[in-house]
């Protein structure tokens, strides 16, 4: 079987139909399975999974539909690819758009990745859509074992709820002027029905300063209302 060689185009039979598919679903299987696996500690939604495994076969069933009627109806083989190529890509982009606005880059990246994965077995190019696969399943796996994206303990959220009357804008600078590297307010919101601000900080810690010591400061001043400090996620270590 060549690389660039679609098995629909050399025999569009029922046989060659259902390889497609069960490749195409065992191999979204294994994607879900692998996900779960790396985001067990992390935690997911639960329907991340099921997405992963269905989306792939959907975008394959699509595909195989649209590349066996326009193979029946082109007037040439070359016009015959371009079209189902073009019709195919718009039809995935149109299913992955109602994902766009709740989920986060990487989860975007594995739909986009499973939806090409789709398009290509759905076009019959099997050892190449394998191949494919098998590349960004392995660079998943070694991403996973060396713990990347390295987190830095450094880089932080800071979250700290005040009273209405406390003067947000300068009243916490000479603490993390001396506890932080950077600092910077980066959102202001009212809680409590407009009696508390929520103010949000990103800082990076002097190496030398304790977390503890700085809470103990802020409590001092905000009245001992809430404080969340967070790592922030995604940055480098220092």
């Amino acid at each position: 079987m060549e690389l660039f060689k679609s098995i629909i185009e050399e025999n569009s039979s029922f046989w060659s139909v259902i390889l497609c598919l069960i490749l195409t679903l065992i191999l979204s299987l294994s994607f879900g399975i692998i996900f779960s696996f790396i985001k067990r500690n992390e935690g997911f939604s639960k329907d991340l999974p099921f997405t992963y495994a269905i989306l792939p076969v959907v975008i394959c069933g699509i595909t195989l539909a649209i590349t066996l009627i326009v193979k029946d109806q082109a007037a040439s083989e070359a016009t015959s690819r371009y079209e189902r190529v073009l019709v195919a890509l718009l039809a995935a982009l149109v299913m992955i758009r109602f994902r766009s606005s709740q989920k986060t880059t990487e989860e975007l990246t594995y739909i986009f990745f499973l939806v090409v994965i789709g398009l290509i077995m759905g076009m019959g190019y099997i050892t190449f859509g394998l191949i494919l696969y098998f590349i960004i399943f392995i660079l998943l796996i070694v991403l996973y074992f060396f713990k990347y994206p390295l987190l830095s303990k450094h880089n932080l959220n800071v979250k700290i709820t005040i009273p209405e009357d406390l003067n947000y804008e300068d009243a916490f600078n000479d603490i993390f002027t001396n506890f932080t590297k950077y600092y910077q307010l980066t959102k202001v919101k009212t809680s409590d029905m407009g009696t508390m601000f929520v103010l949000n900080y990103e800082v990076v810690m002097k190496k030398d300063k304790n977390i503890k010591e700085l809470i103990d400061l802020l409590r001092q001043r905000n009245g001992n209302l809430n404080i969340i400090i967070t790592m922030k996620k995604y940055t480098q270590v220092d």
